[in-house]
């Protein structure tokens, strides 16, 4: 089961772990500064595109997400949103070699890496076709899948067959891709009476997450890449057959589903999107405190 996980998480723990730290507390630590990082990076992102404000609220709406529970716990997603927008900076500054490197390394984070290597790649293709860069664009598509690559071959070493990762989350953990098959239903389910609250907020939660996807489409100074990257993150999250109570986790990564909300709130006057900025941080942080306290379930 244990080759189901990727290694840069505990990886990174076992380094606190050697100089004494509990590996619940180092999983904890490393979650709390990979967070940090992924903050400092959304802002910069933001304020390079639309200026410091949009980049403030950026990271902030990205922090209070409904899923921004887990930032406080030992998961793996605040590693892969931080390695996954610096790669998105590096990019807009043309600094190849580090996007390539970068989502190398994510690519030992989480599977859901593959979306930033398709982000590099769809870059890489950009600057090839306007002839920039010279090689650095194919050296950072050759980079990028290397660590997703390198791993998936380490398991199917292990395991003595070709598709074994594939396998343990398709027969060990159910979490197969079902082309959206579960999503539906829990919605139809929510919508119709037959689930408990935070069910149907959940459901809430991603039919706004697919409407400010379809938004972020008609604003065109968002990056091409960086809309990719969102865009496979969302079919992702919500194309996985299992873990329902975790869709709000697995769509923390789409960082630019905060950008029309971000946008909108830059024009507002500051108390009011100062109102909406607390509303939603009491909102997602009761959410994922009823989700694990009440409902009893991981977010």
């Amino acid at each position: 089961m244990s080759l189901a996980f990727f290694p840069l998480l505990p990886g990174l723990a076992s380094i606190f772990v050697l100089v004494g730290i509990p590996a619940h507390a180092a999983l904890l630590l490393v979650s709390l500064i990979a967070g940090g990082v992924a903050a400092w990076g959304l802002h910069t992102f933001g304020t390079r595109l639309w200026g410091p404000r949009v980049g403030n609220l950026l990271a902030v709406l990205w922090a209070v997400a409904p899923g921004g529970v887990v930032l406080r716990m030992g998961y793996s997603e605040a590693l892969l949103i931080a390695l996954a927008v610096w790669t998105l900076v590096a990019l807009e500054r043309r600094q190849w070699l580090a996007a390539g490197g970068l989502a190398l390394v994510a690519g030992l984070s989480r599977s859901t890496a593959i979306a930033l290597i398709a982000a590099v790649g769809i870059a890489a293709l950009i600057a090839v076709v306007r002839r920039r860069d010279g090689w650095r664009p194919w050296a950072a598509a050759a980079l990028a899948p290397l660590g997703l690559l390198s791993f998936l071959l380490y398991v199917s070493w292990r395991a003595g067959r070709l598709d074994a990762w594939v396998w343990i989350q398709n027969d060990a953990w159910q979490m197969g891709f079902d082309g959206g098959a579960l999503t539906w239903e829990m919605l139809v389910k929510a919508f119709t009476g037959q689930e408990p609250m935070w069910s149907v907020i959940l459901a809430v939660v991603v039919v706004a997450s697919v409407g400010l996807l379809v938004a972020s489409w008609f604003i065109r100074s968002i990056p091409l890449p960086a809309q990719v990257y969102t865009t496979l993150m969302v079919a992702s999250a919500l194309s996985t057959g299992a873990f329902w109570n975790s869709r709000a986790r697995f769509l923390l990564p789409a960082i630019t589903l905060a950008v029309p909300i971000a946008l909108l709130l830059a024009r507002a006057p500051r108390w009011v999107s100062a109102i909406a900025v607390a509303i939603a941080a009491v909102a997602g942080a009761w959410w994922g405190g009823h989700l694990m306290a009440y409902a009893e379930l991981n977010p």
